[in-house]
């Protein structure tokens, strides 16, 4: 216990998550820690059945999908792609390749990681983006690789696989999680919907310590990443791989964990779980305000699942390093450096509206509790941190803000200092 909130305690503390939950399956037993709050204006501390969205987690229960159509005679792991009525149909260069079906599950595919007709000027660049727009990119996509020579992370060629395995069970990949892994698995709170109850278990989104937006599951590549669980469901998933049942979707779980690729440096991947030299399987996941990471060890009989509400990548290293600390290697918590206290007194002279008169732009500074915020103008709100009570350094670019205050104690100027130049904006009268 003390060895999971010493890792965990800096993200939280540094405002880089509002709160993260850690699920750890060790020799027989299980153990959770939640660290902070579901958001960070709330003091509601989250929990183990605390729903988060887990992003590219979910191509490990596609991947096992997969495996199970397989099994059930429905889509063969080794049979071409191009054997699929749709792709024969719409998509003239794959309907003459030899992308193998497990191809599309390990990254091996040569397909691209996104299509090029995604809306990447929206909060989720996947919103819309429905079946006829994947068709119409597929059509006149080219494969960047040779099929099975080389591994190219894919979100593309997972919701690719997610539409085959569709069509070839007559069941919507909703329905499939549902019917396939979460019912028999004992998942109750793995689904790409969640039921009103569920979406009240919800923590907020967040992205670089801004309320951010839920990615619903509707989208053509939702097989890439759309589930939504919590650590109790997610740990038990990833657990239930170290040592698989006899059973049928035992099998299905053991060969999804087999590596089918080695990479050159160490490592490889098998369908969907990367691999370590060690001998770890892991994965992690990232949507527009979530971030999760899962891995397992047979060796040491261990199982860990990692869950937060911000987007911030610091919960993979965060994963990385209590890999390290549980298995022995090393416990060495990330280094992070932690922000001063500032006052809600202090932070509220700072806040307010700074102009530049010769060119009319301006920032915006808020506070939200004890966070300070900065919008740019045309730019969305971004969190600063602070360093000292008038300097601020942002999340999310390298950039920062250096305040300056008049005798009376109230910031009369901000001066942003990006790329070695600094931009001096004045106090709008208000």
């Amino acid at each position: 216990m003390r060895l999971l909130v010493r890792h965990a305690e800096p993200l939280v503390r540094s405002g880089y998550v509002p709160g993260v939950v850690l699920g750890v399956y060790r020799d027989g037993q299980e153990q959770f820690v939640a660290l902070g709050a579901v958001s960070y204006d709330s003091d509601t501390r989250p929990d183990e059945h605390t729903l988060y969205e887990t992003g590219s987690v979910g191509k490990l229960y596609t991947a096992l999908l997969l495996a199970e159509a397989d099994r059930r005679g429905e889509l063969s792991l080794d049979g071409l792609i191009r054997q699929s009525p749709s792709v024969r149909r719409e998509t003239p260069a794959l309907a003459g390749s030899t992308v193998a079906i497990w191809h599309l599950a390990a990254h091996l595919s040569g397909l691209p990681r996104e299509p090029d007709n995604l809306n990447d000027e929206q909060p989720n660049p996947y919103a819309g983006y429905n079946e006829a727009m994947l068709w119409d990119y597929l059509s006149r996509v080219a494969l960047q690789d040779a099929p099975g020579e080389r591994y190219d992370y894919s979100n593309l060629a997972v919701g690719l696989l997610g539409i085959m395995l569709e069509e070839a069970a007559g069941l919507s990949y909703v329905e499939l999680v549902r019917q396939r892994i979460a019912l028999p698995l004992a998942l109750p709170d793995t689904a790409a919907e969640l039921a009103p109850e569920q979406a009240e278990r919800l923590a907020p989104p967040h992205a670089l310590g801004v309320e951010s937006i839920n990615w619903p599951a509707d989208d053509a590549l939702a097989a890439s990443g759309c589930l939504r669980s919590t650590a109790a469901d997610t740990l038990r998933f990833v657990r239930l791989h170290l040592d698989p049942p006899d059973t049928p979707m035992g099998r299905s779980m053991q060969r999804t964990t087999e590596q089918r690729y080695a990479f050159e440096q160490g490592g490889g991947i098998g369908l969907g779980w990367h691999i370590l030299e060690d001998g770890t399987r892991w994965h992690n996941g990232s949507t527009g305000g979530y971030h999760s990471f899962v891995a397992f060890h047979r060796e040491h009989d261990l199982a860990l699942a990692v869950l937060a509400n911000d987007s911030c990548p610091e919960v993979t290293e965060l994963g990385f390093h209590l890999l390290d600390a549980l298995t022995g290697v090393a416990d060495q918590p990330i280094e992070i450096k932690e922000a001063p206290v500032v006052s809600a007194a202090s932070l509220d002279t700072l806040v307010g509206r700074y102009v530049d008169p010769e060119s009319g732009y301006s920032i915006t500074v808020t506070r939200r509790g004890t966070r300070l915020l900065a919008q740019l103008t045309d730019q969305p709100a971004f969190l600063v941190l602070p360093e000292t009570e008038t300097l601020f350094r942002y999340r999310s670019v390298d950039a920062a803000l250096r305040f300056a205050r008049d005798r009376e104690g109230v910031a009369a100027r901000v001066t942003l200092l990006q790329d070695g130049t600094e931009w001096t904006l004045r106090r709008a009268a208000e």
